[in-house]
C-alpha cells in the first residue's frame, strides 16, 4: 500500500486503540497480492481496505463487496441479502437490506468506516 494517508490513518487509529479501549496495535502494511493471499490462508484477526462505491446502494455494500470476508459464513444474512435484490418494493429492500447489516454488525467480522462515510438504509 504505498498511499502516505495510509500512514497517517494507521497512526491515528493505533493512538485510539491505545488511548481506548487500551490496545496495541502493530500494523503491518502489505501490497495487494500478499493481501488477497493472506485473506485466503486464514483471515487475519483484523484488517483495513477501502473500496469506492460501484453505486450508491445497500447491495454493493453488504453483497457485491463482502466478498472480502471469506469463511464468514450467515445463511439468514445470505437469505436477506439475495431475497432483497428480488424484491420490488423498495420500503421492504431496504427493511431486509438494515436486517443483514445488523446481523453483520453483530458478528465477528464487522467492519469500521474511518473515513466518515455513512450509509442510512
Amino acid at each position: 500500500m504505498d498511499d502516505p494517508g495510509h500512514d497517517l490513518l494507521c497512526e491515528y487509529l493505533g493512538a485510539q486503540w491505545l488511548e481506548n479501549p487500551g490496545v496495541e496495535i502493530a500494523w503491518q502494511q502489505i501490497g495487494w497480492g500478499r493481501f488477497y493471499d493472506r485473506m485466503f490462508e486464514g483471515t487475519p484477526h483484523m484488517w483495513m481496505v477501502g473500496w469506492w462505491m460501484d453505486y450508491p446502494h445497500p447491495d454493493d455494500v453488504l453483497r457485491v463487496q463482502w466478498w472480502l470476508a471469506p469463511g464468514w459464513q450467515n445463511k439468514v444474512y445470505d437469505r436477506l441479502v439475495e431475497g432483497a435484490r428480488r424484491v420490488m418494493d423498495q420500503e421492504e429492500q431496504m427493511r431486509m437490506y438494515g436486517q443483514a447489516a445488523r446481523i453483520l454488525s453483530r458478528s465477528r467480522r464487522s467492519c469500521l468506516s474511518p473515513t466518515g462515510a455513512s450509509t442510512r438504509w
